[in-house]
């Protein structure tokens, strides 16, 4: 299951691409309820899936607009039975630096992980933050480095900050089956995921 904004979509979108063509006369479906889009091979008994959540917090509606509740993480009840994984309180703030709030939820989020998920059944993989996804800065990636290293529960960081960098697609905008960095991000996935898995 992918988890995320538009750059988890464009992995997702690759890797249902790169499947679908290695045996592209198998059966699939492909099916969206809400903000949860899933294709399946039942043929092969996999399922992808992607919960389109660009900050993994919860978010609700208010009058004065959406609200980040960087303490809460009840949409994460769905990544209980994942097999692989990728507002403050009462204080409402009328304002907040991007990079302190960015770390408020990843602390929410690793401790919704550390608290909630078997890791010996699930493996997390948290993908990096591209740099055009920030205006070049390294900062958010520093930011999720920090984070990743306080947790108790083993995730496996795809940093793909570099190498995105190196290409000016590495923040793609477009959403359909073309090879470029998504699909490089999940060869990155791949080769983690069998590394792992023989170890």
């Amino acid at each position: 299951m992918f988890v995320g904004d538009s750059l988890s979509l464009n992995q997702w979108l690759s890797l249902t691409c790169m499947l679908h063509t290695s045996n592209p006369h198998a059966q699939y479906k492909l099916f969206k309820t809400g903000g949860l889009s899933t294709f399946t091979f039942p043929a092969y008994k996999i399922k992808v899936m992607i919960s389109r959540n660009a900050f993994l917090v919860d978010t609700i509606a208010t009058t004065a607009g959406r609200v980040l509740k960087l303490d809460s993480i009840e949409s994460g009840k769905m990544w209980k039975e994942i097999d692989d994984l990728i507002q403050e309180g009462d204080r409402m703030f009328k304002d907040m630096d991007r990079l302190v709030a960015y770390e408020k939820g990843l602390k929410t989020w690793a401790r919704w992980i550390d608290n909630n998920l078997d890791t010996t059944k699930t493996r997390v993989f948290f993908q990096g933050v591209p740099p055009d996804h920030n205006k070049g800065s390294h900062r958010a990636q520093l930011v999720v480095e920090r984070v990743l290293r306080s947790m108790k529960s083993p995730v496996h960081l795809l940093n793909v900050t570099t190498l995105s960098q190196l290409r000016i697609d590495g923040h793609p905008s477009v959403h359909w089956c073309l090879a470029g960095v998504p699909d490089t991000w999940n060869v990155l996935l791949y080769a983690a995921l069998t590394q792992r898995k023989t170890n």
